[in-house]
């Protein structure tokens, strides 16, 4: 009888396991829009969102809105990859190789690159697709809509006139910087310092860093409220007392110079990222125009807003 029970129990485990497989299955196959005749699956959507973010985790965020701000963007991909079928717009298998090879050269070897893929649900075979799809996607931009898109030194230099006031480089300290694991080293160090050994030479021991690369600039805004109450403080030359960072990491700065409010020149650099910022301004607005002027003459849009609503 005993055995009679457990076959029953487990027969009905395996009922609901397939009940819920084919109830995923099912609802994978789940319409949320279509363009034309083309139809974008739930099943699609959810393996784009896991490309792109991977195991998203944000509770605060509404899952549902983020996916059909994803929608949206699938559904101008899927114009722009028809618009590359009809004007015979395409990448070869030597290329896209090229590109997965200089992704895996990010990771310390194969098996590092295929755990990630596998921690973000994502097959190799999928992520190639996704990727091909990207990269054409890329080149039709690149080609039909931003290819004579061009931002003029006129332009740079108005934009730095009307805009000085994002030209001022704040309050900030010029430091060197020891970190140390425990409290217990730092206050050796600390012992070291009082007995009149020099903070650079210290420094220059702990971190292999050169003397003449060997400081980072601070502003109060990106130092916790301790650092910055005790370094905005000191005398130039002088070295702090052990401070205790938010890692559970012990800190002591030297104070090599402060630098005040000032204004930022018009150098190559502030017009390199003054050009580079109207560049985006001006792809956004003829993106808008093209992929929304295609929409109204060639495509008829649908989504499945029950879905995203329930």
């Amino acid at each position: 009888m005993k055995s009679k029970i457990i076959y029953l129990v487990i027969f009905a485990l395996v009922i609901l396991i397939s009940c819920s497989i084919t109830e995923k299955n099912d609802q994978r196959k789940t319409v949320v829009a279509k363009i034309n005749e083309n139809e974008i699956t739930l099943g699609e959507l959810n393996d784009y969102f896991n490309f792109t973010l991977g195991n998203y985790t944000d509770k605060n965020q509404n899952l549902k809105k983020l996916k059909y701000d994803f929608l949206k963007t699938m559904i101008n991909e899927e114009i722009i990859l028809d618009v590359a079928k009809k004007e015979k717009i395409e990448i070869n298998d030597f290329q896209l190789e090229k590109e997965i090879d200089l992704i895996k050269s990010q990771y310390k070897n194969e098996k590092q690159f295929e755990e990630i893929l596998k921690k973000n649900n994502v097959n190799f075979e999928k992520f190639k697709k996704y990727l091909k799809r990207k990269w054409l996607v890329r080149i039709v931009e690149e080609q039909l809509i931003f290819s004579n898109i061009k931002v003029t030194n006129l332009e740079i230099s108005k934009y730095y006139s009307n805009h000085k006031e994002d030209y001022v480089r704040p309050r900030s300290v010029e430091v060197k910087e020891i970190i140390l694991d425990t409290q217990k080293e730092a206050e050796n160090i600390m012992n070291r310092l009082r007995d009149g050994e020099s903070f650079d030479d210290i420094y220059v021991a702990l971190t292999g860093k050169i003397e003449e690369d060997n400081t980072n600039i601070y502003t109060k805004n990106e130092l916790p409220e301790n650092f910055a109450e005790e370094l905005f403080s000191l005398r130039t030359g002088s070295y702090t007392k052990v401070l205790k960072g938010e890692y559970n990491n012990y800190h002591i700065f030297k104070l090599e110079r402060k630098l005040y409010k000032s204004r930022i020149g018009y150098s190559d650099e502030v017009k390199e990222s003054i050009r580079k910022l109207l560049l985006y301004r001006k792809r956004e607005v003829r993106y808008k125009q093209w992929i929304n002027s295609l929409k109204k003459r060639n495509y008829k849009i649908m989504i499945n807003e029950s879905y995203f609503n329930n």
